[in-house]
């Protein structure tokens, strides 16, 4: 990303999907300077800019913590998290995880940690190895696949919508 910035100019990653908008608005609302740049995308795009220096500061997932700890700082209390049942990421599956060996199971791409969480449930507690496809949620390539990982506001509309 090239532009021409000041030595002022802060460059910040926030994602913006309707579980974000209690942080993503009141922030913007509250603390976004004339002379900041904001970008707003998907939690793996962040991921990317961040660790690439395309972005200055922003959110960052567990996953790419995980990879990169001495990268990153965390701010305390600052965090989409839960303490139990999260509404936003969802595997919908049209048949049992136990049956999913070898076949199609798209995994968005706009997320890594649930990604890899999602593989790891299904390889490690139902001892399934599925035919992992990523890409984006859409309806054409639902049809194809067996079971999909959605998350944000792709998981929100397919549990509302179905």
């Amino acid at each position: 990303m090239k532009s021409e910035q000041n030595s002022t100019d802060a460059r910040i990653g926030m994602v913006h999907y309707i579980n974000t908008a209690p942080i993503h608005e009141i922030w913007k609302e509250r603390n976004l300077r004339d002379n900041w740049i904001l970008v707003e995308e998907y939690p793996a795009v962040l991921n990317q800019m961040l660790a690439r220096g395309e972005i200055d500061l922003g959110f960052v997932s567990s996953h790419e913590y995980g990879i990169r700890p001495d990268n990153y700082r965390i701010l305390a209390d600052l965090s989409i998290s839960a303490n139990g049942p999260v509404g936003s990421v969802f595997l919908f599956s049209r048949i049992k995880a136990e049956k999913l060996a070898g076949l199609p199971v798209l995994l968005s791409s706009e997320s890594k940690t649930s990604v890899c969480l999602t593989r790891i449930i299904l390889e490690s507690f139902f001892n399934v190895k599925p035919d992992y496809i990523t890409g984006a949620v859409r309806e054409a390539r639902l049809k194809r696949a067996e079971a999909v990982l959605a998350i944000g506001d792709d998981a929100i509309r397919l549990t509302v919508d179905g």
